[in-house]
């Protein structure tokens, strides 16, 4: 819980994309793992998004689906 500000779940909204998401529960703290930001989908297909890489290009920033989970990791050490 501790890598972005809010978690929880969150209303789905037509054209919502990861960064839109991760915006609603207060965006990243410092302790979240920026270049791997996962997307679980309703039907179990993951995937790993780099976040300013979204952040900067619409072409890399995920379209979210209904039912989609937004998974954030601290880094390894």
């Amino acid at each position: 819980g501790r890598c972005v500000h809010t978690p929880g779940f969150y209303t789905w909204t037509n054209g919502m994309r990861l960064t839109d998401a991760i915006a609603k529960a207060g965006g990243l703290t410092d302790f979240a793992r920026r270049s791997s930001v996962f997307v679980r989908s309703a039907d179990g297909k993951l995937a790993a998004y780099d976040y300013d890489s979204a952040l900067k290009d619409q072409h890399s920033d995920p379209l979210i689906c209904p039912g989609d989970r937004i998974i954030v990791h601290e880094p390894f050490y």
